[in-house]
C-alpha cells in the first residue's frame, strides 16, 4: 500500500531551541512512514499572513502536495509559537481532511500540554483530523542535551505511535 506524503513542520523560528535540537531524530523517526517532507516556521513566516512567503515553495504548496503534517512545536507561555500561528493563516482550503499529528517539548513539567491543546482549535477550524494522540516531551532541554542516536532510542516509543495512528488514518480516508 501507498505511504503518505508526511509534511513535517518545526513550529519555531528559535535560533538554538530545544525543539530544533529534536527535529532531527523526529524526522529519522518517522522516515519509515512515509515519504517526508520537512519545513520549518522560520522559512515560511511572513510579517503579515498575506504576503508571500520567502520560502521557495509556499506553505500552501507543500500542503497541498502531502498527505498529512506532524507539527514538531514547543510550549511558549501556555500556547504555541506566533510564527507557527503565522503559518497555518496562510492557507485554508490545502487543509481540508488531511491527518495531523502534534508532538509538544518543554522545558518544564507538562511537555507542551497545553501548546497541544491550544493549537487544537485553529486546526479543527482548517479542517484538519487530528491524531487521538499527542507525544509531548518534558524537560525536553534534558533530552535535546544527548547525541541524535540516544535521542532516538528515548522518543521513538512516543513518536511511532502518532505515526503509526496518521498512517492508519490516512489509509482510512484515502480509500
Amino acid at each position: 500500500m501507498q505511504q503518505p506524503k508526511i509534511l513535517i513542520l518545526l513550529g519555531t523560528g528559535r535560533e538554538n531551541s530545544v525543539t530544533a535540537k529534536l527535529f532531527p531524530a523526529i524526522v529519522k523517526i518517522a522516515q519509515d512512514y512515509g515519504e517526508i517532507t520537512v519545513a520549518t516556521a522560520d522559512e515560511h513566516a511572513t510579517r503579515l499572513t498575506w504576503e508571500p512567503s520567502p520560502a521557495k515553495v509556499p506553505w500552501p504548496q507543500l500542503v497541498e502536495t502531502s498527505d498529512a503534517i506532524l507539527i514538531v512545536s514547543p510550549e511558549y507561555n501556555r500556547s504555541f509559537p506566533g510564527e507557527l500561528k503565522n503559518v497555518l493563516d496562510q492557507g485554508y482550503k490545502e487543509y481540508k481532511d488531511k491527518v495531523v499529528g502534534i508532538i509538544g517539548t518543554s522545558d518544564g513539567p507538562f511537555g507542551g500540554a497545553r501548546m497541544s491543546e491550544a493549537i487544537k482549535p485553529t486546526l479543527t477550524t482548517l479542517g484538519l483530523i487530528i491524531t487521538q494522540r499527542a507525544a509531548l516531551f518534558s524537560f525536553a532541554d534534558k533530552i535535546a542535551e544527548k547525541s541524535e542516536q540516544e535521542q532516538i532510542e528515548e522518543i521513538k516509543d512516543r513518536v511511532t505511535p502518532i505515526l503509526e495512528e496518521m498512517v492508519r488514518i490516512y489509509r482510512r480516508f484515502s480509500n
